[in-house]
């Protein structure tokens, strides 16, 4: 793949909380297509780098790349402390994403209407959720949604879900978890200790252990995630049929095999299916991978590497006047 160049980082704060924002712009304005990745929980945009990279290498040049994470999702910004705010709602966290919506209109004018440059929003897991409810709340802005590995019912009944719910049950848990972070903040030459042991504990390698060592040593990310991840176990059970069915031809969707991917329940895939199916939806934008990809796919580099060319192939196929035209 040649070389891409480096991302701009940013942030977007809102209340007191940050999230990080990595840029890949165009080198026209306005571009032809926006295309904004959506992470999940922890949401490190450094996980999703690669597979950025990999799409940017199959579309063409014309086409701006955001990777959004979460509020309070930034080891960068809070290394060793608790946010003085609390963490963050998961409506907040829609929210957040529904204002940089709303940013990108007024930047970069984007818009389902003829001429206007199409947003594409990707999310893995509950970023799926995060794009849901963004196209709910922007329709006119919104174009297309790749939706991977989808969190966005009934988490709770999930392999992980049920294993880990009485973890979360009392929040009271989450602060002694997230406090083993500040011990790890304290490490020094962390290149020499912290770096090898989390590839050694993690089994990670390359750029998504790097991101893995910053998570586990900010007590205030981990405790954001942790937070977030009970309000997705509490909160998130009813499928949104309507939903589903009002944006069923702007949806692509991308599930493991049954019994690969420990958040997402067989029972929820087959009610999004079913759904689908009533409501007249193309079967071919319902995809059941056949590579073994598990829920955290980013962790492996091949799996990576072919989910986002499957991604590219899919915004070529919704707009297909968009390879003209680099």
């Amino acid at each position: 793949m040649e070389e891409l160049g480096e991302p701009i980082v940013s942030t977007q704060v809102i209340n007191g909380h940050t999230a990080d924002i990595l840029t890949w712009p165009a080198p026209v304005t306005p571009p032809s297509r926006v295309i904004c990745f959506i992470t999940g929980n922890p949401g490190l945009p450094g996980y999703y780098t690669q597979f950025i990279n990999q799409m940017r290498s199959k579309l063409p040049k014309d086409t701006t790349f955001y990777c959004i994470g979460h509020l309070g999702h930034s080891p960068t910004h809070s290394p060793r402390t608790f946010s003085s705010n609390g963490t963050p709602s998961l409506k907040d966290q829609v929210d957040a994403k529904i204002k940089f919506v709303d940013e990108l209109q007024e930047k970069l004018g984007v818009g389902v209407e003829q001429g206007k440059p199409k947003l594409i929003l990707i999310g893995h897991s509950i970023g799926s959720y995060c794009c849901l409810q963004t196209i709910k709340a922007r329709p006119n802005a919104i174009s297309s949604l790749h939706l991977l590995f989808s969190t966005i019912s009934h988490i709770a009944a999930s392999p992980n879900g049920v294993r880990l719910s009485p973890i979360f049950f009392h929040k009271a848990l989450i602060t002694p978890i997230a406090l083993s972070g500040f011990g790890l903040s304290l490490v020094p030459a962390r290149n020499y200790f912290l770096n090898p042991l989390v590839r050694l504990l993690s089994r990670q390698s390359g750029p998504p252990a790097l991101v893995t060592a910053g998570l586990v040593s900010s007590p205030g990310t981990i405790s954001a995630a942790l937070s977030m991840a009970k309000e997705e176990l509490d909160g998130i059970k009813a499928l949104d049929k309507d939903l589903v069915r009002e944006f069923k031809d702007r949806c692509w969707w991308y599930w493991s095999k049954d019994g690969d991917d420990h958040w997402v329940p067989k029972i929820a895939v087959d009610e999004i299916c079913e759904t689908l199916e009533e409501a007249g939806g193309d079967a071919k934008r319902r995809i059941v991978c056949e590579e073994g990809m598990k829920h955290a796919f980013v962790l492996n580099e091949a799996h990576t590497k072919s989910l986002a060319e499957r991604c590219a192939g899919w915004v070529l196929q919704d707009f297909p006047d968009s390879a003209s035209k680099a």
